[in-house]
């Protein structure tokens, strides 16, 4: 057998674990941001001020990674390095839900 990859094997196999390190952190910084904002308005003996600056954080991290994750898929689109078979599965499921 011939396990020799190309340059686009491998450049798609960097994007898709990009993409599952970004889920990751989208999680983590949803979950930073509701820990903050229910100690911003339930929790009486927390600095209100501190609070508020690590929900700001928390809504930062998240335009950050929504803008890399934008990013990476501008480049898989445009050098056609994205998984072809997910998007068919996509497009199929999306077309199965609405049928003519």
């Amino acid at each position: 057998m011939n396990n020799s990859k190309t340059l686009a094997d491998v450049i798609t196999l960097i994007i898709s674990y990009l993409n599952q390190i970004l889920v990751l952190l989208m999680a983590f910084a949803v979950v930073t941001f509701v820990w903050y904002i229910i100690n911003y308005f339930i929790k009486a003996d927390t600095d209100k001020k501190e609070a508020a600056n690590y929900a700001m954080y928390a809504v930062i991290g998240f335009f950050v990674m929504l803008s890399v994750w934008g990013l990476v898929n501008i480049l898989s689109n445009t050098f056609g390095l994205g998984n072809s078979s997910a998007a068919n599965t996509i497009n199929e499921n999306v077309n199965n839900l609405f049928p003519r």
